[in-house]
């Protein structure tokens, strides 16, 4: 009896100071801080997956606009069926987030740090909550249907901006990048803005192998004008100059390579690149 008496008081009974409260702090100010300090769950490949890198931009986009729809509701607080309908995709959004969280939260728990991995499972709660009393304090007179229809024109929306955006922005960088490889040069001009673009806005995680893509067509070619384009677009991508791959690239040949003659041209290049012999390099 005391457990249905507190989830009436969670879900139907009218929110409290203190639930209020709860809500900003997990619902809104928590998530906040939890991208602004991420520290490897959208930047790096972590259980031998980059997906959550991939679909950063989604993510990101997909919180901001949960974080909106739920600020609208405990500000202005008007009953809507769509309204309801965003805020339980919100909440499905963050329980699916905390599920594929949960390795490395498991991980991260024995250093205590790991516990705010929970934090998706906790805001999922909070979106739940709002949700269900928006669509209580609805007074339809509409049918059943009609109703159900709201609720998932909710749940479409508040999903479906974000993965709709996030799949232009693919189709942007995949565009940019073949341009690059395989266009022509007219097209260059744009395609090197669309990937300074997604430098700024973090979305060559969009593909991880972006650069590796741009790096391999530079080696590939001995053309000078070619290698000066795809050095232009690895360093618009990533921020960081070809030098520093390709003198890793460089050196990793020098060690594999067969014979004396092919070493003596690698060393050359490594040279001419770093400005240090490779030799040295190899003694640090």
């Amino acid at each position: 009896m005391a457990n249905s008496s507190f989830w009436k008081r969670q879900f139907l009974q009218p929110r409290t100071l203190q639930q209020l409260i709860f809500d900003i702090c997990f619902g809104i100010v928590g998530p906040i801080l939890c991208v602004i300090s991420d520290p490897i769950v959208f930047v790096s490949s972590f259980g031998g997956s980059d997906f959550l890198q991939r679909i950063r931009f989604f993510a990101y986009f997909e919180i901001f606009l949960a974080i909106c729809v739920l600020a609208y509701w405990l500000w202005r607080h008007r009953p809507s069926l769509v309204l309801a309908g965003a805020l339980y995709g919100s909440a499905l959004f963050s329980v699916a987030l905390g599920i594929r969280m949960l390795p490395l939260t498991l991980i991260g728990i024995l250093a205590i740090i790991g516990i705010l991995g929970l934090t998706p499972f906790v805001t999922a709660f909070v979106f739940s909550r709002n949700g269900v009393r928006s669509q209580a304090g609805c007074v339809s007179s509409r049918g059943r249907a009609a109703q159900v229809a709201a609720l998932v024109l909710g749940v479409a929306l508040v999903l479906g901006i974000p993965i709709g955006l996030h799949m232009v922005a693919t189709h942007q960088v995949n565009w940019a990048v073949a341009t690059f490889v395989n266009g022509n040069d007219q097209d260059f001009g744009r395609a090197e803005k669309i990937l300074g673009t997604a430098r700024s806005l973090r979305l060559a995680q969009l593909d991880p192998y972006v650069g590796d893509k741009i790096f391999v067509s530079y080696i590939n070619t001995s053309d000078p004008k070619q290698r000066q384009k795809f050095a232009r677009a690895y360093q618009g991508l990533t921020g960081d100059p070809i030098a520093e791959p390709l003198s890793s690239y460089i050196l990793s040949c020098y060690v594999a390579a067969p014979d004396e003659k092919e070493k003596a041209r690698l060393a050359r290049e490594y040279q001419v690149l770093t400005g240090r012999s490779i030799e040295e390099r190899l003694s640090d």
